[in-house]
């Protein structure tokens, strides 16, 4: 990472966040809703997130980060889960109603049970979904035509529309270049970035195969799997 407080390391800061903000607070919400039974209200998530940018920029937070303890989206999961328990803790010191019972249910020995971190696998299908939308809207920006094959083959699982070509101002002729051109940028866009926060090939290939179960849907629709 770079220094932190250099502008190079706040564009980094800016950027993942602005990626990665839905599922993050996607990953808080399974959190808070696994502690409080459903019982919490989803703006809680945004806070707790909010709180974990505004410390990223200001203190360094991942200036040391260590390539060593996994993926950016474990190191997310991990950090998440202190910045909720941190908050949990706050609310049973200051928010607990006098004289309302406990907030959360007690164990088996009586006491009140620690947060349970989830893995990171939770955070799977939001993070799919982030990396989905970066992809699509660096698609769009280069090439409308194919950002628009790839988004009707997503909506309709695979299928196209019968009026695709005319709304594409393409002839029958050649729309299965455009297929072709639109599959291999949205493939080579996607790859990209799930690339953005590793670090070899290794990583990357790895972190295809644990999203996998999370991809499929796009890659099945998109018909590029083999591509990825």
């Amino acid at each position: 990472m770079k220094s932190p407080g250099s502008p190079e390391w706040r564009a980094s800061w800016e950027y993942l966040s602005h990626t990665y903000q839905r599922s993050w607070e996607a990953y808080v919400r399974t959190l808070l809703a696994n502690t409080w039974r459903g019982a919490c209200d989803p703006g809680e998530a945004a806070d707790i997130v909010q709180s974990l940018i505004a410390k990223a920029l200001e203190e360094g937070l991942l200036a040391d980060l260590d390539p060593a303890i996994g993926t950016f989206r474990g190191y997310s999961a991990t950090v998440l889960w202190r910045f909720t328990k941190d908050y949990v803790v706050a609310l049973r010191a200051k928010k607990r109603p006098p004289g309302r019972g406990k907030l959360f249910p007690l164990d088996a020995a009586g006491e009140e049970p620690d947060l349970v971190a989830p893995d990171a696998s939770a955070m799977g299908a939001p993070w799919v979904e982030d990396l989905v939308a970066a992809a699509l809207e660096k698609m769009r920006t280069a090439n409308r035509r194919y950002h628009t094959i790839v988004v009707e083959w997503i909506e309709n699982d695979g299928r196209e529309g019968p009026d695709l070509a005319k709304r594409l101002g393409a002839t029958a002729k050649q729309m299965p270049v455009l297929r072709f051109r639109a599959r291999h940028m949205f493939a080579t866009l996607l790859r990209r970035e799930i690339a953005a926060t590793l670090n070899n090939e290794d990583d990357i290939r790895a972190e295809i195969d644990a999203l996998r179960p999370f991809l499929g849907r796009y890659l099945s629709a998109t018909s590029t799997d083999a591509m990825v």
